[in-house]
């Protein structure tokens, strides 16, 4: 995607608030971390002024990335797990 291209530029947001649609208490005792953390989008600074009033920093150090699989086959699941592998 174009927010990855150039990681200098990219600007976060925080939003809501994640949830679970049933077992809520079940799933937050199974995922005590990260169950209730802010949803995070990321979009790209389009213009030199954006990138100089932007107060978002980029680490560059490795980050741990979890990733959660429904179970069920999924068409370029993979795809997503070597992308973040080789990011």
């Amino acid at each position: 995607p174009k927010e990855l291209e150039s990681l200098s530029s990219l600007k976060f947001s925080t939003g809501d608030k994640t949830t679970a649609l049933g077992n809520t208490k079940e799933i937050e005792s199974l995922f005590p971390l990260t169950y209730g953390q802010p949803i995070v989008d990321m979009s790209h600074n389009a213009s030199s002024e954006e990138k100089e009033s932007s107060v978002s920093t980029v680490s560059t150090s490795p980050l741990r990335v979890g990733v959660v699989l429904s179970g069920g086959q999924a068409s370029g699941g993979h795809n997503v797990i070597t992308g973040l592998f080789d990011a």
